[in-house]
């Protein structure tokens, strides 16, 4: 908090420097002299960092089912599917699996937006120009991200012959299938390595990311035989956009789905930041030019969500076309 507000005081106390500056050269001079571009921002963004979390909470708990106690000594065994979960042979042993989401770094997609700057110049020399820059550059990301949860596997004894079999009241028929609870007096876990029919846990995050960077500060020119480098640094501030969102899907190999959860955290923030870019211009006439620069930006501080939170920090490569009236 104390750097976010750091920033911001910076922010303001530059761009109050650079208005007065401004208006001083301007009205001494007599000239208006902006210079605008125009053109494409290709940015690479930081990552996205999942949180974890535990997608069946509590002991007696599970994606396929769950183990509650009725009372009286009893406990209610609820399954996704009998015949995959119950001992076939003696219909003593019931299997279950946890499911839980490990955090991680994820990279995000390059993505595309758009770069609008407009400079002042305020100081020359022979061969470098000090100038005032004003920019708004915009990025748009949407990118999905896929990942398997990790899982436990547990096992709970029952009595022998004591789960209702297919081909009741004969034995030896395995699990009914139409028969997903039972209740017995018997709550007897132990983990177990490998279930005999594991469930896979699909965990897919959809991000829709709009970045609004504006951005001011001074600029650097060094100008020879119609070529200008030009380096430049200031502060930013950056509207968020965001719209993060989490689906979970449990099933058995070769089956529909049976366990689906959803999530979705979307607000809008603002963070501030420092930028500094190096580029080349190039003119081809009075007016109008072309440029290229690559730009790094710096934020605050990361975006937090309910699902993940996301590195704003990133490198811009920018394609311009400069022009003046």
């Amino acid at each position: 908090m104390k750097t976010i507000n750091y920033l911001c005081a910076i922010n303001f106390i530059f761009l109050v420097g650079s208005i007065t500056a401004d208006a001083q050269i301007r009205e001494a001079s007599g000239d208006s002299g902006w210079r605008y571009s125009a053109g494409v921002n290709w940015r690479s963004i930081g990552n996205m960092d999942t949180k974890t979390e535990d997608l069946t909470p509590g002991d007696s708990n599970f994606v396929n089912g769950s183990v509650v106690d009725v009372g009286a000594g009893n406990f209610s065994y609820t399954v996704a599917n009998s015949v995959l979960q119950v001992d076939n042979a003696t219909l003593d042993k019931i299997e279950y699996q946890k499911a839980s989401i490990v955090g991680g770094n994820s990279d995000l997609d390059d993505s595309y937006g758009i770069a609008l700057i407009a400079t002042q110049e305020i100081g020359t020399t022979d061969h470098f120009i000090v100038e005032l820059g004003l920019s708004l550059t915009t990025t748009f990301i949407g990118d999905g991200i896929s990942t398997l949860a990790s899982t436990q596997a547990f096992q709970y004894d029952i009595a022998p012959n004591t789960w209702p079999n297919a081909n009741a009241p004969n034995p030896g028929g395995g699990p009914d299938p139409d028969v997903t609870q039972a209740i017995f007096a018997v709550s007897n876990q132990s983990q177990i390595i490998a279930a005999t029919n594991p469930v896979t846990t699909t965990i897919d995050y959809d991000l829709d990311l709009d970045l609004y960077t504006f951005g001011y500060g001074w600029n650097l020119m060094y100008s020879a035989e119609g070529l200008k480098l030009r380096i430049g640094a200031g502060p930013t501030l950056t509207l968020i956009d965001y719209d993060v969102s989490r689906s979970v899907a449990a099933a058995f190999a070769g089956s529909t789905a049976f366990f689906n959860t959803e999530v979705e955290d979307d607000d809008l923030a603002l963070r501030a930041g420092v930028y500094a870019a190096i580029g080349v211009d190039c003119r081809l006439g009075d007016d109008w030019g072309i440029g290229i620069a690559g730009r790094y930006d710096l934020v605050a501080s990361d975006v937090h969500s309910d699902i993940a939170d996301i590195d704003l920090d990133g490198f811009s490569g920018q394609l311009f076309l400069n022009f003046s009236f």
